[in-house]
């Protein structure tokens, strides 16, 4: 079990994408071994062909009438963000291995606080303690433009979206960066600002007028 912990650390893969309390031996190694399997794939000369072990269909989002914007993985396959045309966010649990059964209906929705709220993905980030993570979300209406955090544990008994911190924005952030606890936004072609959204506190930084020569 510590293996495989140590492996999802060192490739970015969100924990609790394994339930390794429950696997035994032999999954527990398969696991761990995927990285360096995939790896030496390739890096074997000629390109492989690469053929899924399972073809399964999500069709949970039809029955709620989603129209899809956007999909987005966490880190380890398991957890799928989709972002609807209407700026809703659902969570879906794909399962940990071929063999699992895709839930029919979303582990979570986050809803837009009024309807003409529209929502551009930031990016994700794992929390402290590794059972939940962050996600971050452009979002924009008539009358303000902002940036949100929202934090959410997909395994609680109960998951759901909380939001953790909001950034005024005057401007379009045109790239978000987030690591660390930390969003660096460009806000321009020279203008950054960095956001520890976790204790809420942002400066902005520029680049001098050199910077390009």
């Amino acid at each position: 079990m510590d293996v495989l912990r140590e492996v999802c650390i060192a490739h970015g893969v969100f924990l609790p994408t394994f339930p390794v309390a429950s696997m035994d031996q032999k999954a527990l190694e398969h696991a761990a071994l995927v990285p360096y399997r995939f790896g030496r794939l390739l890096t074997a000369g000629k390109p492989p062909i690469v053929y899924p072990q399972a073809t399964r269909l999500l069709l949970g989002h039809k029955s709620l009438g989603v129209e899809i914007e956007g999909m987005r993985l966490v880190p380890g396959g398991r957890f799928l963000l989709i972002e609807s045309v209407d700026s809703r966010v659902f969570l879906w649990d794909l399962g940990h291995s071929p063999a699992s059964v895709v839930k029919f209906l979303p582990v979570a929705t986050l809803e837009p606080e009024n309807g003409s709220l529209s929502r551009g993905y930031g990016g994700i980030e794992p929390t402290d303690d590794g059972k939940g993570f962050y996600v971050v979300y452009r979002e924009h209406s008539d009358t303000f433009r902002q940036i949100s955090v929202f934090v959410i544990y997909p395994l609680a008994p109960a998951p759901q979206f909380a939001l953790v911190a909001v950034l005024p924005m005057s401007v379009y952030a045109s790239t978000i960066h987030v690591l660390g606890g930390l969003c660096v936004i460009q806000s321009g072609s020279d203008s950054y600002i960095v956001w520890d959204f976790i204790r809420d506190h942002a400066f902005r930084a520029g680049l001098p007028e050199d910077a390009y020569d």
